[in-house]
């Protein structure tokens, strides 16, 4: 995991130590965790969002008292990643990308995709592209996650 930016300590410490709880390393782990790490918030009602004893997501947890707008977009996402999970509404990456975590979601998508190596640098510069084209107004997010994604899978091919 030596490539993989984290927010900070807390953010690396939850994914470690779920990865090691659950026992399985796999790609859907990897992203969902690594995704309800981002938020404080979801990193400390993980057990109210995944079963560990069934090695499975809660949906319900979308819907506890403790959720903020945040913090349902990084739920999303998680669940979205972990089995292609969406709620009625909630399916394109306009409502689903929370600005404060997008960098992060970026990486977490990179996390779920197993056996495709490319160089870190080259997907960072790609996304330092796509988002200075959405911040300018140019593209709508959506356009821009997939631009984003359709040269990420250009590089996965070479």
């Amino acid at each position: 995991m030596s490539k993989i930016q984290f927010r900070n300590a807390a953010h690396r410490d939850f994914v470690l130590e779920n990865l090691d709880k659950c026992k399985v390393n796999d790609c859907y782990h990897r992203a969902f965790f690594y995704v309800m790490g981002i938020s404080e918030e979801t990193r400390m009602n993980i057990g109210k969002m995944f079963d560990f004893k069934r090695d499975c997501i809660i949906p319900e947890g979308m819907h506890g008292g403790w959720q903020t707008s945040g913090t349902v977009k990084v739920c999303h996402l998680a669940f979205n990643l972990w089995n292609g999970f969406t709620e009625e509404g909630r399916e394109s990456y306009k409502q689903n990308a929370g600005a404060i975590h997008v960098n992060f979601f970026f990486d977490a998508i990179l996390q779920n995709e197993e056996g495709k190596h490319v160089l870190y640098q080259d997907l960072r510069d790609i996304f330092d592209k796509e988002a200075v084209s959405y911040l300018k107004g140019e593209k709508t997010l959506d356009q821009t996650m997939k631009d984003y994604l359709k040269e990420r899978n250009n590089l996965n091919r070479n």
